[in-house]
């Protein structure tokens, strides 16, 4: 088994082995839990690949390693369609083969035999990792895609403590207290 599963297995013949917004995935025999940074996941060999099959490593990467456009669209146009196929075939009602499907399609232009499924909608980004956008559905694949963009431009902002309490910072309160204390007189009283 690779030491670096996931995304940079699939990306071994690629022109762009960069994925932002992916973490480096690294299969630790000395953990009995993931583990997470803010660049790197730990994983013990319980939760790795279980084969060295490319849908393998591309339902660990979406699982374990988070989101990666640029990395997805490279995967999504060198791999075989056949194997994004069987898994919305083998497994129509798993999150990661439908956001796989969702996505081939959108990267290739080429649509998948996928029947559907009952379920309720997923969304591609988790809003407890990432700054997400408004959800467009993908109707097909029961997928909310609710990046920053789209498929072909999203930034991807991942949630750090630091960045959430940012966002929970009363902006509008701050500037009302910076102009009220602008406001006021500074130095000698003029009313004099």
């Amino acid at each position: 088994m690779p030491l670096a599963p996931g995304y940079e297995t699939l990306l071994s013949g690629s022109i762009d082995k960069r994925h932002p917004g992916a973490l480096i995935a690294i299969v630790d025999h000395a953990i009995k839990a993931k583990s997470t940074d803010t660049s790197c996941v730990r994983v013990p060999p319980t939760l790795a690949p279980l084969s060295a099959a490319p849908a393998d490593h591309l339902e660990f990467a979406l699982k374990h390693q988070g989101i990666s456009l640029s990395a997805l669209e490279n995967i999504c146009l060198d791999l075989d369609p056949a194997i994004f196929q069987k898994m919305v075939h083998d497994n129509p009602d798993s999150r990661y083969s439908r956001i796989a499907g969702a996505l081939f399609e959108q990267f290739t232009g080429k649509s998948l035999d996928y029947k559907g499924v009952k379920s309720g909608y997923t969304e591609l980004f988790s809003p407890g990792d990432y700054v997400c956008g408004p959800s467009n559905k993908v109707k097909k694949y029961r997928i909310n895609f609710n990046g920053l963009g789209s498929t072909a431009f999203s930034p991807i902002v991942r949630r750090t403590r630091a960045l959430d309490d940012l966002l929970a910072r009363d902006f509008q309160s701050d500037l009302e207290k910076c102009f009220d204390s602008a406001a006021r007189p500074v130095g000698r009283d003029h009313n004099r």
